[in-house]
């Protein structure tokens, strides 16, 4: 009994540590091909510096970028965590994203922290079945920012950030985080956004650079 219980443990190590192994390796030969995407997106803005991993499927992309905007810039790739079988289910459970943050210190901190979050809804009043041709002809029409705060010394020229915002939609930024103390500045978009194929005619780096200027401290 005690050694048949030894064994499949012993067999459940081992297939455990091939299958870390196996995607490992895989994960290491696709990251290769993702620093070839970045250093294709950063080809009129500076060079990849080196490339430093945190997990297995976790690695900080260092930049040497030829403005004074950004100090100590990098990126941080996250793919799905697929050396884990536990850690993929759960990644794949909660549906997330493939993920790349970009991160930089300012030459001008924030006066005050602060996180944008993109999120998007969506909803119908009726039925599927319900609906009748007419039903279906959508009509858009696009506003402007609306922003929601509870304070009520809040600087109006923050709608300034807001637009360079509204203007970064080519990119489907996920997330935008102002803070006062390093890194002062970082965008996280999806890995797939940064592809050569998804590219649009503004560069990535164009974008985040007007998103961090926007980000003096009079707006806040």
């Amino acid at each position: 009994m005690l050694w048949s219980a030894l064994t499949d443990g012993g067999i459940a190590v081992a297939l455990l540590v091939i299958w870390y192994l196996a995607w490992r390796h895989w994960l290491r030969k696709r990251s290769r091909r993702i620093v070839n995407w970045v250093e294709v997106a950063c080809r009129h803005h500076g060079r990849v510096d080196s490339v430093h991993w945190h997990s297995a499927s976790r690695f900080q992309v260092d930049l040497h970028l030829g403005t004074a905007t950004f100090r100590d810039p990098h990126l941080i790739v996250q793919m799905a965590p697929c050396e884990m079988p536990l850690s993929w289910l759960w990644y794949r459970l909660r549906k997330h994203q493939e993920t790349a943050t970009f991160a930089a210190t300012l030459d001008c901190a924030p006066a005050a922290n602060l996180e944008l979050l993109n999120h998007r809804w969506s909803a119908t009043c009726f039925k599927p079945q319900q609906r009748s041709a007419k039903d279906r002809e959508w009509h858009a029409q696009r506003l402007g920012q609306v922003v929601i705060t509870t304070r009520k010394d809040w600087q109006h020229d923050i709608v300034n950030m807001m637009d360079a915002l509204t203007a970064s939609r080519s990119y489907d930024f996920l997330k935008i985080a102002y803070r006062r103390e390093p890194p002062q500045f970082s965008a996280t978009v999806a890995l797939a956004a940064i592809q050569p194929d998804a590219l649009a005619e503004a560069s990535i780096f164009d974008v985040i650079r007007e998103l961090a200027t926007s980000s003096s401290p009079s707006p806040f």
